[in-house]
């Protein structure tokens, strides 16, 4: 391992540490600490419901860490699913503002997923539904398949808190300098 990430994660883990042998094998030990994000949940002061993000995502670790983080940045209902077909139930059961889905699932994809949506072929869910794809594949081509499939944003695993948190104000016009977005123009992040 080498000192300069050794050094990281003494820093945003908690500690980590080597020894090595080099008539044996080099043990590495890392101790994480819990992280604590911002808790900085608002309430509209109109009392209206709190916009929904529906989060497809199969992997168990992934779901949770991005439920904390969007509890963390606050301002919407998180819906978890935890494939396909329970998102599109969760789309159906009434108006989401955001779909961040990961394109493996199990049952119905995230491209199938984003397809229906796109073509009017998901129940009442709007057409227009923002979707950003949130996966640990995105080479050219499954982007470009994001694209055609009507997927507006491509994330790569692991999502920060900032760009998370960009992306809630992007789609959910928590920020104004995101009014103008096209979201075709900035494909990638």
């Amino acid at each position: 391992m080498g000192r300069g990430l050794q050094k990281r994660l003494q820093t945003e883990a908690g500690s980590c540490g080597v020894f090595s042998n080099l008539a044996a094998a080099s043990t590495c030990t890392i101790s994480t600490a819990e992280f604590l994000l911002p808790r900085t949940v608002s309430k509209p002061a109109n009392n209206l419901p709190l916009p929904r993000v529906i989060v497809a995502e199969d992997h168990p670790v992934c779901l949770l860490v991005l439920e904390d983080q969007l509890k963390g940045i606050g301002g919407c209902e998180v819906v978890l699913c935890e494939n396909g077909a329970d998102a599109l139930r969760a789309l159906e059961s009434g108006p989401a503002a955001l779909l961040l889905t990961d394109l493996s699932l199990p049952g119905i994809e995230g491209l199938a997923l984003a397809r229906r949506i796109r073509t009017g072929k998901a129940g009442q869910v709007a057409p227009d539904l923002p979707i950003v794809a949130i996966t640990a594949t995105a080479g050219p081509e499954e982007r470009l398949a994001c694209l055609e499939a009507g997927i507006g944003m491509v994330l790569t695993k692991p999502v920060s808190y900032e760009t998370l948190q960009s992306v809630l104000g992007r789609y959910l016009g928590k920020d104004d300098q995101y009014d103008q977005y096209d979201q075709y123009d900035q494909y990638d992040q």
